[in-house]
């Protein structure tokens, strides 16, 4: 009975690793919770594909920042309006801002740009990642 239901979930997370190949990305931050995300990307970085387990990453940030309340999350909204809207609500803490900001420049050279993913690229990334929930869970 345990292995049906993990066998389940497995589905489910190909199901996610065929939608964000075969969509381009077109997934929206609050279909999981950021602990969810975060167990995605970790499993993407076992199979060898970091550039997909920075894209889930990034996804946890947006979706813990919205459950803090820092903004909300749109289908229509840029990475550019979530650091605006983020500026806006937590001008007072700039190291989250910056984190954040740095990892939204990295995700775009990633994912947009296609730069290479190197293991350098994702220990920065997830230096920032950590500021990021750090400061969020202090609000």
């Amino acid at each position: 009975l345990l292995s049906g239901t993990r066998d389940s979930a497995d589905r489910g997370l190909d199901r996610y690793v065929d939608e964000l190949r075969l969509a381009g990305g077109n997934v929206s931050a609050d279909e999981l919770p950021a602990a969810r995300w975060l167990e995605l990307g970790r499993q993407w970085i076992e199979k060898g594909d970091l550039r997909l387990a920075l894209r889930a990453f990034y996804l946890a940030s947006l979706s813990h920042l919205a459950d803090q309340g820092s903004f909300t999350i749109a289908p229509f909204k840029s990475n550019r309006e979530y650091v605006q809207e983020l500026r806006r609500k937590v001008h007072g803490v700039p190291d989250l801002l910056s984190a954040f900001s740095q990892n939204v420049a990295l995700i775009e050279r990633i994912w947009y740009g296609r730069d290479e993913v190197t293991a350098e690229t994702v220990s920065s990334f997830n230096s920032n990642q950590e500021r990021i929930m750090a400061h969020a869970e202090a609000r």
